[in-house]
């Protein structure tokens, strides 16, 4: 068994007692793992043991239903009990990949990462597969580790912020315009336009309307204050404190566009928030 591990000039060299090469970068301890497609995996001796918090990437050549194969087989099996009670498996089958046999025509994800955990709590991680890499039937991976916020690019077109809106002083202001329209000396298509004329003055006073150019969903001003003091002070102690206070705010969304799903007048947009 071979696990290779890379230089990085910054990085410190540690020691292993699986007689591999692992890299320590900013508190993170890496490890770059190799297993031939002809050797098996030794129980006694599967993967080294690395300290909290660790990333062990690499060619596995294992296969098992989780990393998008099929059918397991006996190296997939050990490796999956392995990882069984510590580490967690950084992999989206939604996603192509990280594979693409050119013998057979099919895409597999022999290319893995597995991340530590402590106290049942993964490590916030996130992986993307890319496109081809030329002359290689490997697809590079791009992983993320860490504290990330979700940056939405939003529409450039204007549109009605109802949840901002003043609806009091909207009210008020429609009740004082709307009995000043004449019944008597015009007819009914002129007092339909001065009635539209008076919700939209209405309007484009008391409801916001515009766009975001880039925007992260449901954060308010609370989450702001934390992003903010989490960015000056870099503490992980408020980081968390952030992703709750932004998973409560989420949670909180949801559930008030679930309770007032219905189908009676139009279902496009019911569906879409049921997919």
């Amino acid at each position: 068994m071979t696990y290779v591990g890379s230089d990085v000039s910054d990085a410190a060299r540690v020691s292993s007692s699986q007689c591999c090469d692992v890299i320590r970068v900013g508190g993170y301890h890496i490890a770059n793992v190799y297993k031939p497609p002809n050797e098996h995996w030794n129980n006694t001796n599967l993967q080294p043991v690395l300290p909290h918090p660790a990333v062990l990437v690499g060619d596995f050549n294992s296969h098992h239903l989780d990393c998008g194969y099929q059918e397991a087989d006996l190296n997939g099996e050990s490796l999956q009990e392995w990882a069984f009670n510590s580490d967690y498996l950084l992999h989206d089958t939604k996603q192509c990949g990280t594979f693409h046999s050119a013998r057979w025509q099919r895409d597999y994800s022999p290319d893995l990462c597995w991340i530590s955990a402590t106290v049942g709590r993964p490590q916030p991680a996130s992986s993307v597969v890319l496109g081809d890499f030329p002359h290689s039937q490997h697809r590079p991976s791009v992983i993320h580790i860490g504290l990330q916020l979700s940056i939405i690019k939003g529409v450039q077109h204007r549109r009605w912020n109802f949840r901002k809106a003043d609806w009091a002083s909207y009210t008020l202001a429609t009740e004082c315009s709307i009995p000043l329209i004449a019944v008597n000396n015009i007819g009914v298509e002129e007092s339909y336009q001065r009635f539209c004329g008076a919700m939209q003055k209405a309007a484009r006073h008391f409801i916001l309307r515009g766009f975001c150019p880039t925007y992260t969903p449901c954060l308010d001003e609370e989450c702001r204050d934390l992003q903010k003091q989490y960015e000056e002070s870099g503490d992980p102690d408020i980081g968390d404190h952030l992703i709750e206070s932004l998973d409560a705010a989420r949670q909180h969304r949801w559930e008030e566009l679930t309770s007032q799903m219905n189908f009676t007048h139009s279902s496009r947009k019911r569906w879409a928030l049921t997919r």
